[in-house]
This record gives C-alpha cells, sequence and structure tokens, in this order.
C-alpha cells in the first residue's frame, strides 16, 4: 500500500480492532469468573448450613431433619443438588430424585471444585468438601445447574458484541476523519507544490505544521541553489559563446583576406568550418536558455503569440507579409513564457523565410496547447518532411532545408513532453506545421 493516509488507517484500524476484542475478551472472562465465584460462594454456604443440620445417632449413620432442607432441593431436578457421605452411608437430595453425582471422597479439610453434567444433561458447577463431625469423615458435594448462567452470559454477550461493534465502526470513523484532518497538511503542500510547478508562486510557504515546515525550507533552499545553478550555467554558455566569437570573426576575416594566399579549396573549407562553428555556438547559447518545464512567467498565449507576431512583421517588413491570427482569450497556461516565446518565435520566424505574403496562425487550450503555423511558401518536400520529424535529423546543416530554429524548436518540444509534426498546410498550401504540448495539472 502506497497511499500513507491508507497505510496510518489500515494500521490504527488493526490496533484499535485488536484492542477491542482484547477487551471484550477480558470483560466477558471477567463477567465469567465473578459468576463461578458467586455461584461458589452460594454452594459453601449451603454446604456450611447443611452440616450444621445433620447429625450422626450411631457410628457411621446420617441424620437430616427434613425441615433444616431448602425447599429447592426437594423440588425433582431443580438444578440445585447435594449428596452426603460417609463410610457408611449416602445422603441425597430429593432434588437428584434417582439419579447420583458421581464425586470423590474428600479428606477432611481439603475443597475442590467440579464440572459435572447432572440430570436432563444440566451442566453442572460442583463443590466438594471434607469435613470431620463427631469423629466421623463426611464428604459433603454440593451442586448447581449453571445452564440458566451460561444462557444469560450468552446473550450478554451477543449484546456486548453487537455495541463494542457499534463503537468500533464509529470510532474507525472518526480516527478516518482524524487520520484525514491530520493529513491536510501534507495535502497542502502537495498543492503549494502543484502551484509551483505551475509558476502560480515562486516558493512555498513556511508556515506550515511542525512536521512539514523543514520539509518546505528545503526544498525552498533546493529551488534556490538550482535557480543559481541555471542563471550560472546560462552566463557561463553565454559568455563562452561572447568569447568565441571574437576569435572567430577574425579567422573568417583572415580567411577573406588571404584569398591568394590560400588555395580555394582550403579558403573554402576555412570559412565552411568557422560558420560550422558559428552554427554551433549559437544553437548552444540557445538552448542553454531554455528552461525544460520550470515554470518562471507563465505564458499568455493572446498577448504573447501577438506581440511575436507584431515583432515578426518588423524584421520582415520587406516582404510585407500578412498575418492570420486566430487564437481566441486563452488565459495563461502553465508553460514557461521564456520557453514557449523561444519555440513558437523559431517555427513563426521560420515560417516568415519562406511565406509568400500569408502566414497563419492558430492556437488553442484546453488539456494541452495546440499550435498550427502555416505558410504560402513552396512548403517542404515529403522526404524533408519525414527528416524534420526524425529525433536527430537537423536540415539546418543542408543549405536547402529549412534553418535552425526548427531543430530548437524541436528540443523545447520534446523537453516538455510534446509533439511537433510537419506536413503539407490545406489553407495557404505551404509548409503546415502544428505543436501541441500537454498542460498536466493546468
Amino acid at each position: 500500500m502506497r497511499s500513507l493516509r491508507g497505510r496510518l488507517t489500515l494500521g490504527m484500524a488493526v490496533i484499535v480492532t485488536a484492542v477491542f476484542a482484547l477487551q471484550w475478551l477480558l470483560v466477558t472472562s471477567a463477567i465469567s469468573a465473578v459468576i463461578e465465584r458467586y455461584v461458589q460462594t452460594r454452594l459453601q454456604h449451603d454446604s456450611d448450613g447443611l452440616l450444621a443440620a445433620l447429625s450422626l445417632p450411631s457410628p457411621g449413620r446420617i441424620d437430616l431433619p427434613p425441615d433444616r432442607v431448602p425447599l429447592i432441593y426437594t423440588q425433582p431436578f431443580s438444578g440445585h443438588y447435594f449428596r452426603i457421605a460417609s463410610a457408611a452411608e449416602v445422603l441425597r437430595s430429593r432434588s437428584l430424585w434417582d439419579e447420583d453425582m458421581e464425586v470423590p471422597a474428600a479428606a477432611p479439610g481439603s475443597r475442590r471444585t467440579l464440572a459435572l453434567t447432572g440430570p436432563n444433561a444440566q451442566p453442572l458447577l460442583v463443590l466438594v468438601g471434607g469435613y470431620e463431625k463427631q469423629g466421623v469423615a463426611l464428604t459433603i458435594a454440593m451442586a448447581e445447574d449453571l445452564g440458566p448462567l451460561q444462557e444469560d452470559l450468552r446473550r450478554f454477550k451477543a449484546r456486548y458484541l453487537l455495541v463494542s461493534a457499534a463503537a468500533l465502526l464509529l470510532l474507525l470513523l472518526l480516527q478516518r476523519a482524524g487520520v484525514r484532518w491530520g493529513l491536510r497538511p501534507v495535502n497542502a503542500i502537495r498543492l503549494s507544490l502543484q502551484d509551483l510547478r505551475l509558476g502560480r508562486i515562486q516558493r512555498l510557504d513556511t508556515d506550515a505544521a511542525e512536521e512539514i515546515d523543514p520539509l518546505a525550507r528545503e526544498i525552498n533552499r533546493l529551488l534556490e541553489s538550482l535557480g543559481r545553478r541555471v542563471s550560472l550555467s546560462r552566463h557561463a554558455v553565454s559568455n563562452l559563446a561572447h568569447r568565441l566569437k571574437t576569435p572567430l570573426s577574425l579567422l573568417v576575416k583572415i580567411a577573406e583576406q588571404s584569398g591568394q594566399a590560400l588555395a580555394p579549396s582550403a579558403r573554402e573549407q576555412l570559412l565552411g568550418s568557422t560558420a560550422e562553428i558559428r552554427t554551433l555556438i549559437e544553437r548552444e547559447m540557445r538552448r542553454a536558455q531554455i528552461a525544460g518545464g520550470a515554470v518562471g512567467h507563465r505564458f499568455r498565449p493572446a498577448e504573447d503569440i501577438a506581440e511575436l507576431v507584431s515583432v515578426l512583421g518588423k524584421i520582415h517588413a520587406e516582404k510585407s507579409l500578412g498575418f492570420r491570427v486566430d487564437v481566441g482569450d486563452a488565459g495563461p497556461v502553465p508553460l514557461d513564457q521564456q520557453d514557449m516565446q523561444e519555440l513558437l518565435g523559431n517555427v513563426l520566424d521560420n515560417a516568415c523565410k519562406w511565406a509568400k505574403a500569408v502566414v497563419a496562425v492558430r492556437a488553442s487550450c484546453d488539456e494541452a496547447m495546440r499550435v498550427t503555423v502555416e505558410d504560402d511558401g513552396p512548403g517542404c518536400s515529403a522526404g524533408d518532411r519525414d527528416r524534420l520529424a526524425q529525433r536527430g535529423v537537423r536540415l539546418d546543416e543542408s543549405t536547402s532545408g529549412h534553418g535552425l530554429g526548427l531543430a530548437i524548436a524541436r528540443d523545447i518540444v520534446e523537453l516538455y513532453g510534446g509533439s511537433i509534426d510537419f506536413d503539407d498546410g490545406t489553407t495557404l498550401g505551404g509548409l503546415r506545421v502544428t505543436i501541441v504540448i500537454p498542460l498536466a495539472g493546468g
């Protein structure tokens, strides 16, 4: 079981059930013992009364006046019996009728308790005691039918079991509610982490439960550490790229000014290598800016796409492009604004480069953000579209393919667990790029 609430509920349920079962056993056992001690006390009292009432008129003979015998011992099968035995004679209660109780002789001063089956299969508790009167050893056995008491005890146990089960159920429900209430800080921290992932907050609230507060503080420290590392990484890559640009520019300049000193093939190779290095530097610089799912400022499709279109319209002003934008009134989505601007900026810029007069943009947001960019340019061959869809293939290495921007766009989409597809546009006839990025938890 992976649920913490389930584990706590199950553990408490097992403990509470065990406690209730134990107390039920203890209570019922204690009541049974009390009943048995009560019956023994009563039998001992009757035994003492009979011993005082009987007389020994002659050696071995026992005489018990009928008026000294309790009435209950004279009623046949009443459930109350006695048996008085000496070496020469046995005196039985009238209630035994023609039956007898087989009890062993007891030495004077000894006492023992037996469980026997009496008349009509009655369960008897028998108290056997050894006595000596007027020099004669006597064994007095007093018995009582426990059947009615046992039946009453069974009814009590059944009722007590029902009451205990109801109390246990109520306690389990209360305990479940208590566990749910006690875990509210854990659920609150989960929701805060979700808000943090979606960019709604920048750090966790540390005013939490005593057990949760250290966790929130450590997560905040981790976020600060990761933020510093990302910032340092971006600055380091940027600084490296800027430092390499100057030597590369110098190499290009030397290659261009040394046309006569260098063989044409060597000069072409030098220019090609420097161009490739420049492209790699630019690619890695742009990759270093990708947050990859760590939301800073949330992306606003309506405002941000409109802003991108405005900027690209100015960059490609010489083509006098017309833009068809349909993004509705989509509000902020849990995607990093900088990453999405980089992604859509690259795709839109590529469309502007190849478009003749029109670029169309459509966007919708529900469970995923879906953006379609289409131009009225020459499009892309089926073979090149297949290559664009393959992971790791970059047509920007070819002079006839699409540029570096689509490779960066594909990297961003993959980091967000989305998809990017290339096909022929059905409206404008050029290349159509469809981007789908899931908005889990948005």
